[in-house]
């Protein structure tokens, strides 16, 4: 975590106000003010305002810049490969909050920790008084030490009213062995569970736990992954809001990114998550159509301003439940346009010595195998939709041959991109 110290910090209110302009910094690195300006639909002195709350959070030797056509150009230098920490986790650090919210916070855990039992709110508030010039408001107090009930800081026992204590250290059963294993174990799950933050945060909050008791700061990294896309982070924010949707199974409304243009969503029930680990795409089943049970995959990168509803719009559970199913029949990462369509096929030939590779990676959705000759197999396969097949068949550009079919374009659509290609970086 960055200990850059910054007298004037900015913050945000919401985390989704940087989260483009994060995204674009991090994946990219090669657009300079005006670029990015245009691409995000905001004012140069927005980009500005935004990039100095960036830079006030995250370590300065993460975030660099350089002059390219004598304009300045910011990109992260950190990558997967090589870099054993996600300084991304840092910039939902940027979060704004009120000195007022920061000083009841700790007056509040001084008086727990320094009374032996339970107190009730009166008694809080009656303590708080000498400690605050301007006391807090009751409501406040209350919302203050439910928060910290919820979040474990604080336990509860009922009895004429609501009285708070300090909660036991979970920790203290544990040796300084045992302990260290435990962070190791909280080490690897962080980089494997979504969302990623919470384990990064509790990651930190161990190792400050362990230096307090016992001296010791420990830096060492235990753990490499080849594909532990750092830009997830940008979207688990996002990613919380949807998985307790679905796990509640009430319903969404969100904003999304179609042809550079947000369009939005109401009444969207989230249903199942799938991740792409190769190229880092995380995608959502939702139910987008109540009467029909009809569905439709987001992909969470394009995914904006998530809110629960109060409500659901009475879904067919089982009918749900039936799509989700079959959506990973006949699907290579759980994604596609939604059932208002049929499975289609889609033909690919290729030499005999690909077959055993390819039906190993995409099996499930092969339906037939037939030799053309000595040496060509054709491989029959049956999708929900032919286009998320497109990054997998990148890796086999010159090697399969996908064809013809009236049902779908993808033939067309490899070839455009292959043209377009060429057209950048011209014949290797």
């Amino acid at each position: 975590m960055s200990t850059k110290k910054n007298k004037s910090r900015d913050f945000v209110s919401v985390y989704e106000k940087i989260r483009g302009l994060l995204r674009d910094i991090f994946i990219y690195g090669c657009f300079n003010a005006d670029d990015l300006s245009s691409r995000l639909n905001i004012s140069t002195s927005k980009y500005n305002q935004d990039l100095r709350k960036i830079r006030d959070i995250v370590d300065s030797g993460c975030l660099e810049c350089r002059r390219i056509n004598n304009k300045d150009v910011n990109y992260f230098r950190i990558n997967m490969f090589d870099a054993s920490y996600n300084v991304l986790f840092d910039t939902y650090m940027a979060k704004s909050f009120t000195d007022s919210e920061v000083r009841l916070y700790l007056k509040l855990m001084q008086i727990f920790s320094g009374y032996p039992g339970y107190l009730s709110q009166n008694e809080v508030e009656e303590k708080l008084n000498p400690l605050e010039n301007d006391s807090p408001e009751s409501i406040t107090v209350y919302r203050r030490l439910v928060e910290l009930e919820k979040s474990g800081y604080l336990k509860k026992q009922k009895r004429k009213v609501n009285e708070y204590a300090l909660s036991e250290d979970i920790f203290r059963q544990l040796n300084e062995d045992e302990f260290d294993q435990l962070i190791q174990a909280v080490d690897f799950l962080r980089n494997n569970l979504y969302p990623s933050v919470c384990g990064s945060f509790l990651h930190d909050t161990l190792k400050r736990y362990r230096q307090k008791r016992w001296g010791r700061d420990d830096d060492k990294v235990y753990f490499y992954f080849k594909h532990n896309h750092f830009a997830h982070v940008l979207d688990d924010e996002v990613l919380w809001n949807l998985l307790a949707a679905a796990y509640q199974k009430r319903d969404v409304a969100f904003s999304f990114q179609e042809s550079q243009k947000d369009r939005s969503y109401k009444n969207v029930r989230p249903l199942a998550f799938f991740a792409d680990e190769m190229y880092g795409r995380r995608y959502m089943l939702a139910g987008i159509e109540p009467q029909t049970s009809q569905t439709k995959v987001f992909r969470l990168d394009k995914i904006k301003n998530v809110k629960i509803t109060k409500k659901s719009s009475g879904w067919d559970e089982r009918r749900l439940d039936e799509q989700v199913s079959q959506q990973n029949k006949q699907s290579l990462t759980g994604g596609c346009d939604g059932f208002s369509r049929k499975p289609v096929k889609v033909g690919l030939q290729l030499h005999k010595s690909l077959v055993k590779r390819v039906c190993n990676e995409i099996g499930d959705l092969v339906i037939n195998q037939q030799p053309l000759d000595e040496q060509k197999i054709r491989l029959e396969l049956e999708v929900n939709d032919p286009v998320e097949l497109k990054p997998w068949l990148r890796r086999y550009t010159s090697v399969i041959v996908i064809e013809e079919n009236p049902e779908h374009s993808l033939r067309e659509m490899m070839a455009a991109e292959l043209e377009d290609w060429r057209n950048l970086y011209g014949i290797v």
